[in-house]
């Protein structure tokens, strides 16, 4: 619920050759805490989420076809093409981020050929990885499986974590710089882990799920922040130029930006008016910002936020 080597990294020259010089001239980018909570930094910080205007009520969104009414994960291809799954099917969609057609969809379901015999589970997010798909399911279970031509049935691996539906796992996103996938948990957190929000590191070097959390966010520290009184994340995404984590969550109308040691970088609302609720989140080659957003009784959206110029 508000990639490939890695789900969106930029091969543009000229955003690079911006990014290095904004910060070669020492340049920071400062969280505007409006919000009175002194336990939020607030101090200049390497904040990406700076760069994007998602406080905009009025932002431009594409109306999805009804087929995608419980869209739920977003991810791009190396090759910037982007695709998304959803919690009432085993298919995996590639829809045109321009005007939100379905250009295929395939199935995750040993290759088979009968509705019957696809996988009965919600799927929430995914997160591409070369040409490795990895589909996540909310009880913390990792598909693996390659890309399919449309209407194929494709055959799968299943990795079971330690993690469970009582975690309500909903956020799947790859990070190059550890070769693993980052799984945030929506509910219960752990042992010991009270009073928090985690995610948890599955390494790919052994197929295996890290017992202590990657990231521990103390979630008074955000709801307090939040338009609901609440912080439940439903995505997450790694930005390109710093290496930070953007998560979102659908119960909270918010986003927040958290740094590669955990640290709370920024953190902004997700109009209610337009993001209903917010389930996916990535950026394409170009680093603009996709956020999904389910049906809820009407129709399920899209909507891009490109970076602001002059930041």
């Amino acid at each position: 619920m508000k990639i490939r080597y890695f789900c969106a990294f930029s091969t543009s020259l000229l955003p690079v050759l911006i990014f290095s010089l904004l910060f070669n001239s020492g340049c920071g980018f400062k969280y505007e805490n409006n919000s009175g909570d002194k336990n939020v930094k607030t101090k200049d910080q390497t904040s990406a989420l700076s760069w994007y205007d998602v406080e905009n009520e009025n932002a431009a969104g594409i109306t999805l076809s009804d087929e995608l009414e419980q869209i739920s994960g977003l991810c791009f291809t190396a090759d910037n093409r982007l695709f998304c799954d959803g919690d009432d099917s085993s298919g995996v969609f590639q829809i045109d981020p321009d005007n939100g057609k379905i250009i295929k969809v395939f199935y995750v379901g040993e290759g088979k050929k009968k509705r019957s015999d696809r996988i009965k589970s919600s799927f929430e997010d995914l997160a591409i990885v070369g040409d490795r798909f990895f589909i996540l399911q909310s009880h913390g279970s990792i598909f693996e499986c390659s890309e399919g031509a449309d209407g194929q049935y494709v055959d799968y691996k299943v990795y079971k974590t330690k993690l469970n539906k009582d975690n309500n796992i909903e956020g799947l996103c790859f990070d190059p710089a550890t070769n693993a996938l980052l799984l945030a948990c929506k509910d219960y957190p752990g042992d010991g882990y009270d009073k928090r929000k985690t995610i948890y590191s599955f390494s790919l070097a052994t197929m295996t799920l890290d017992d202590t959390p990657r990231f521990a966010i103390r979630s008074n520290r955000v709801k307090r922040n939040t338009i609901d009184g609440e912080f439940r994340p439903s995505g997450i995404a790694r930005h390109n130029f710093t290496g930070t984590f953007f998560v979102i969550a659908s119960h909270g109308h918010t986003i927040i930006e958290i740094s590669p040691d955990g640290e709370i970088l920024n953190q902004k609302d997700l109009p209610e008016e337009l993001h209903r609720q917010p389930e996916g989140i990535a950026f394409d080659s170009e680093n603009t910002l996709f956020i999904s957003d389910e049906g809820r009784g009407e129709h399920p959206r899209l909507t891009a936020y490109k970076m602001l110029k002059n930041k």
